[in-house]
């Protein structure tokens, strides 16, 4: 686990990053980051282990919500 960032270089389209640390916890969401925010850099709260990208508006749409649990498989 670490603090990494992201940007959005070459992106297309905006994109919702679900950050998720060692346990497989939501610890935050950053929501509809568009290619218009480089070279802005974005960083989890705290350490993650994972990022999530999905499409904007995705994890509202699907209920997402720090503190939420999640199960899946690498």
């Amino acid at each position: 686990p670490d603090k990494h960032g992201f940007w959005m270089k070459d992106m297309n389209f905006p994109i919702d990053i679900v950050w998720i640390d060692d346990n497989k916890k939501i610890i935050g969401i950053s929501s509809n980051l568009g290619p218009e925010t480089y070279p802005d850099i974005f960083f989890p709260p705290n350490d993650i282990k994972y990022a999530l990208e999905i499409n904007a508006g995705l994890s509202r749409k699907n209920n997402f919500a720090t503190g939420t649990p999640l199960t899946f498989t690498i």
